[in-house]
């Protein structure tokens, strides 16, 4: 991972996780995105099928919670899916951000049941 790149803005352990995953280089999205989601600018991102959008939008988003001390009462990050296969495939990588983060993450969907709606993280 060089210096130059947008993962290099990141906190310590979103970067430490990135190299433990195995991304030398961030894609296009990530390159341009990473950079202006961390100046707390406004984005809309639209961009092929497996050029790393979804990382472009976490792993900013990750290291802001993190740098803004962490785990406050009540929800501090939502991520919407418009599709439920996509819901499961965020599910599965957002998991291993929040995981080795030490974060909670909880998912809500059409068969969430009502318990776990009513289950405060």
């Amino acid at each position: 991972m060089t210096e130059d790149n947008a993962f290099s803005q990141l906190c310590r352990p979103v970067r430490r996780l990135i190299q433990e995953k195995g991304f030398e280089q961030p894609t296009e999205p990530q390159r341009k995105l990473i950079p202006i989601i961390l100046e707390d600018k406004d984005v809309l991102l639209i961009s092929a099928t497996a050029t790393g959008k979804t990382e472009a939008a976490a792993l900013p988003v990750l290291h802001k919670f993190l740098m803004n001390g962490g785990r406050q009462p009540g929800i501090s990050i939502i991520y919407v899916t418009p599709l439920r296969a996509l819901n499961r495939d965020i599910l599965d990588r957002m998991t291993y951000w929040a995981n080795r983060l030490d974060m909670r993450l909880g998912v809500r969907h059409g068969d969430t049941s009502q318990k776990e709606r009513n289950y405060h993280y």
